[in-house]
This record gives C-alpha cells, sequence and structure tokens, in this order.
C-alpha cells in the first residue's frame, strides 16, 4: 500500500501521470480487492482530489484522479455529478477538465453539458480527421488501425453530441465528410 500511495503522490504531474490514473489505478484495485484499508486509502485520495476541486484549488489534474477512481469502480456517474457541479460552481475548471469528463458526460447522454465546456465541434472534427490521416503513410498497418479506430470512434461520439443536442445540420455535415474521409458504412447509422 505504501508504494501505491508513493507512487500516486510523487508521479502527480510528471511523464506516469497517464501510468498514475490506469494501470496504477488497476494494479491498486486489485490491491484492495485483498487488502480493504488500500480500497479505503484510494477513495480518500479520490475524495480528497474532489473536496479540492469544490474549494477551488483543484484543476484537471485532480478531476482526471477522481474520473480514474471512478472509471476503475465503474462510479461513472460520480465523475458527472462532479462536472456538473464545476459547471455551476466554477465554469473555467470545468472547462479545464472537460476531456477527463467527457467518456461519462456522453454515457450518461449529458450532450447539452459536455458540448457547452468542450472546445467547438469544428475544431473537435478537425482534430479527429487529422488523427485519421496521420498515419495515411504508416507502413505499420496495426499502428494506423488503432489511431484510424480511435479518431472513427470520437467522431461517431462527435456525432452522437450533435444529434443529441438537435444540431442535426453540423451531425450531417460530419458524417458526410467522415464517410468520404473514412469510406466506414457504419458512419451511416451514426
Amino acid at each position: 500500500l505504501n508504494k501505491h500511495v508513493w507512487f500516486h503522490e510523487n508521479s502527480r504531474g510528471t511523464l506516469y501521470s497517464a501510468v498514475r490514473v490506469s494501470f496504477a489505478m488497476s494494479y491498486w484495485k486489485s490491491l484492495g480487492e485483498k487488502y480493504p484499508p488500500a480500497k479505503e486509502k484510494l477513495f480518500s485520495l479520490r475524495d480528497a482530489a474532489e473536496n479540492s476541486l469544490l474549494d477551488g484549488k483543484g484543476g484537471a489534474i485532480d478531476f482526471s484522479e477522481v474520473a480514474a477512481v471512478n472509471q476503475t469502480y465503474a462510479q461513472e456517474e460520480k465523475t458527472t455529478e462532479l462536472f456538473q457541479k464545476l459547471a455551476d460552481k466554477s465554469p473555467g475548471t470545468a472547462k479545464e477538465c472537460v476531456f477527463f469528463a467527457r467518456d461519462p458526460l456522453l454515457k450518461q447522454k449529458k450532450y447539452q453539458l459536455y458540448l457547452k465546456f468542450a472546445p467547438s465541434p469544428d475544431w473537435l472534427y478537425e482534430n479527429w480527421e487529422r488523427l485519421w490521416n496521420l498515419d495515411a503513410s504508416n507502413s505499420n498497418k496495426d499502428n494506423q488501425k488503432t489511431t484510424r479506430t480511435i479518431a472513427l470512434n470520437n467522431i461517431r461520439l462527435l456525432i452522437e453530441a450533435l444529434v443529441g443536442t438537435d444540431q442535426m445540420d453540423k451531425a450531417l455535415e460530419f458524417q458526410k465528410k467522415a464517410l468520404e474521409l473514412t469510406q466506414d458504412k457504419s458512419l451511416e447509422s451514426a
């Protein structure tokens, strides 16, 4: 447990930040299943990060930590609830944290809340299109396939959010562009 806590505290804001909120969380969960004080400690760190955000002292790193714990324990509705509180209390912080809130918000069909704080739909679409094209000359077909799957899934989520907020013209525009770009027929039902 002490090693998990040490890594969690010392990897904050470093190159290991992604490991901190992904692999390390799953290892910590496994430990918590065998040793309940580990789970309690992880939840107390999550709660401290949430309190820091609500007190106006926290930022995106704190939110990513809360979201990662909630995802690890299938409590994503708590991430959405926290984001809603931030949206009401501190819109600037919510804007900073929307990247980490996107999946829970869209999963719970909180499209309006997501799009209020996300970058513009045009900017988002252009980013995912660039990602699609990024590996066009890559000879590693596995990497290209993975990158394109990520881009396609994100384009699909963006279209879903636009449809969910009655922005049909923009959704149809992106659907048409994405179909031309990807030739993926699954987008016809997006």
